[in-house]
């Protein structure tokens, strides 16, 4: 039934309030002109090697990570936002995973390999800093939750708040969806629907760029292709979001290294694949091969694993100026 005219009058009021109008398309020049001219463009990954360019992390955004339980969804979460902060960025982790302390230590691991240690350096020959020395490096630029375990929406909502207000966070990584919103059935899927919509009016509200890990359904067998329809949930999930990316280790070429038919192997394969499956304000989607160091449990863009240490930029008049 059609609304009477005085409720669709006040239907465009309430858009008026909320800053939403009807203008002429002149209006809406400078922001197109930016566009055009690049200076909207939004954050990218430079440890994507000469995949960097092809995707952008833009203010305002919402980017899905997907992929199978352990196929190094966090991994590569902590490796984004060492990469993040290396550009001088601010990143809060909501890790509902591991707690701080563990998250960190393997951020260590990623700055320093299998060398990183505490505060007595036994490995001085090898380390360049202890993980205390790492810590107080990224200490302005890495933020964490110290919380493990379930979360309600409006918590997840009220930390992002304070993580953006308080200490001027750029990027939110929320890891992971099911921790949040765990139902199943109908109820769930709206849950889901609903938590995913505020988190995108979150980041337009604040003009930050959420990074949300969640899971996909299980196939028929572990070597089963996925693709953004393979995420577990409600389709609004992938539908609200702004970029969709999947992680996926190549488990073909493990089970031929642990069988040694090295004849069957190419080696230039690589070790996981980042899908690009939706990238909404972009003009590319593909496929990212990549290579993990397990000494450095890190992705790499070539074949030789090589990872080099992040580098974060001092900052003056205290970690939170």
């Amino acid at each position: 039934m059609l609304l009477s005219d005085k409720d669709l009058e006040k239907a465009y009021d309430d858009l008026q309030s909320e800053g939403n109008q009807i203008a002429e398309a002149s209006e809406f020049t400078e922001e197109a002109c930016m566009i055009a001219d690049d200076l909207l463009a939004g954050d990218q990954l430079e440890f994507l090697g000469e995949h960097c360019e092809k995707i952008e992390f833009r203010k305002g955004e919402l980017t899905v990570v997907a992929g199978a339980s352990g196929h190094g969804k966090s991994a590569l979460m902590g490796q984004i936002a060492l990469d993040l902060a290396s550009q001088g960025k601010k990143v809060c982790i909501l890790s509902l995973e591991m707690t701080p302390a563990r998250t960190l230590y393997r951020m260590g691991r990623q700055q320093e390999g299998l060398a990183v240690c505490g505060r007595i350096p036994q490995y001085a020959e090898t380390a360049a800093d202890t993980l205390e020395d790492f810590l107080k490096q990224i200490s302005p630029y890495i933020f964490l939750l110290d919380r493990v375990g379930s979360a309600t929406p409006k918590q997840v909502f009220g930390a992002m708040v304070k993580a953006v207000t308080r200490f001027g966070c750029e990027h939110v990584i929320i890891d992971n969806l099911m921790r949040v919103c765990p139902e199943y059935g109908d109820k769930a899927n709206e849950a889901q629907k609903e938590f995913v919509q505020n988190l995108i009016a979150l980041a337009k509200r604040f003009d930050i760029h959420v990074w949300l890990v969640h899971h996909v359904r299980k196939g028929q067998s572990e070597t089963d292709e996925i693709n953004k329809y393979s995420i577990r949930g409600a389709a609004a999930i992938t539908d609200n979001a702004d970029n969709v990316l999947l992680l996926c280790r190549n488990l073909a070429k493990e089970k031929k290294l642990a069988d040694q038919y090295r004849r069957d192997l190419d080696m230039s394969e690589g070790d996981s694949v980042l899908v690009i499956d939706k990238q909404r304000n972009g003009d590319w989607q593909g496929r990212i091969p990549l290579w993990f160091s397990p000494a450095f449990y890190r992705f790499c863009p070539t074949v030789e694993r090589r990872a080099n240490r992040f580098s974060f930029m001092p900052v003056h008049g205290g970690a939170h100026a």
